[in-house]
């Protein structure tokens, strides 16, 4: 039973951590971000912070509960999926652990005011955070057809990301092939990881808590 209750309060914790993350993100790097930032001009980028700093330290603040609240599904998900296996939910956990430790050294260059700095460092941990949802999306194809269509989903999210950073990252010059993955995997990368999190507040981790009871570990 204490193995069941701590599912059911990880996949809370992990699904309420996600939505708090998309929020943040959302007004920190989709609003505040762009206001602040203008490519391959440092000088101007500079010029605004300093003229908008409350704006910068907001946006500051809230990357650093989306870290957080990153490192909190991390360990989340090695709880979740543990009656899985073991070994898979140590892999799923770390990805997106390692992933979180990139984002933390990009934030060390946000904070400095190196806009062009965090970027790279970032899209480099989105580069491997979509392994994690490629890994995470298999996990959940032990789940019946609807969660299968979640997997899927996470799939195609973990797809997009690796492919869009990936060009940005070896390929920077095929700008115009990252902006039409971008247009055509906008959405389910976005809405992958939301329905996710919606799906663990809703069911607490139903599917794990049966697995471990068909293994006689409850």
């Amino acid at each position: 039973m204490k193995n069941a209750k701590s599912i059911r309060s990880w996949s809370l914790i992990s699904g309420v951590s996600i939505f708090i993350m998309a929020i943040a993100a959302g007004i920190a790097y989709g609003m505040i971000f762009p206001s602040l930032y203008r490519e391959a001009d440092p000088m101007q980028t500079l010029q605004l912070i300093e003229a908008n700093k409350g704006s910068f330290r907001a946006m500051n603040l809230l990357f650093m509960v989306i870290l957080v609240t990153d490192l909190l599904v991390s360990y989340g998900f090695c709880v979740i999926i543990t009656p899985i296996g073991r070994r898979l939910a140590s892999l799923v956990s770390l990805t997106r652990f390692i992933y979180s430790a990139i984002l933390a050294v990009a934030l060390y260059y946000l904070f400095g005011k190196q806009m062009d700095a965090f970027l790279r460092i970032w899209s480099f941990g989105l580069f491997l955070f979509g392994f994690h949802l490629l890994l995470l999306g298999s996990v959940l194809f032990h789940g019946r057809w609807l969660v299968k269509l979640l997997g899927v989903l996470l799939l195609i999210g973990g797809v997009g990301y690796s492919l869009i950073h990936g060009i940005e990252i070896f390929a920077p010059q095929s700008s115009q092939a990252t902006m039409l993955l971008e247009d055509g995997l906008s959405i389910p990368m976005a809405a992958g990881e939301l329905i996710l999190g919606f799906w663990l507040v809703l069911t607490r981790g139903k599917m794990f808590i049966q697995e471990k009871t068909l293994q006689g570990g409850v």
